[in-house]
């Protein structure tokens, strides 16, 4: 399903040949896509946000997030995103080599 919902596959054919690794480098590029997406996201929020957000400092007004980084910590998302990868995708994968073991093993 992920393949047509997300990686725009078109026939089973595709989905046939395509391997384990590419499945799972696809994956994982699309939790990047979401990533930069997010970005966007609050790129635009920010940008309208910015406009009208003040705060009070003496008889100053002052920006609230005077950076877009205070704001969306893209790097910090990121290197969040990559963590969560290695690990995922370990697991993922073994557990999906077993599996396919076990279906060759039984045929």
């Amino acid at each position: 399903m992920n393949c047509f919902r997300y990686f725009g596959f078109k026939s089973l054919d595709e989905v046939d040949r395509l391997t384990i690794k590419e499945y799972v480098m696809l994956c994982e590029a699309e939790k990047y896509k979401q990533v930069d997406k997010q970005k966007d996201i609050a790129l635009n929020a920010w940008l309208t946000f910015v406009a009208s957000a003040k705060k009070k400092v003496g008889k100053n007004l002052k920006p609230v997030y005077p950076t877009f980084e205070s704001f969306f910590d893209y790097a910090k998302e990121l290197k969040k995103l990559k963590g969560e990868n290695i690990s995922d995708l370990k697991e993922k994968y073994k557990a999906l080599q077993e599996r396919l073991n076990h279906v060759s093993t039984h045929d």
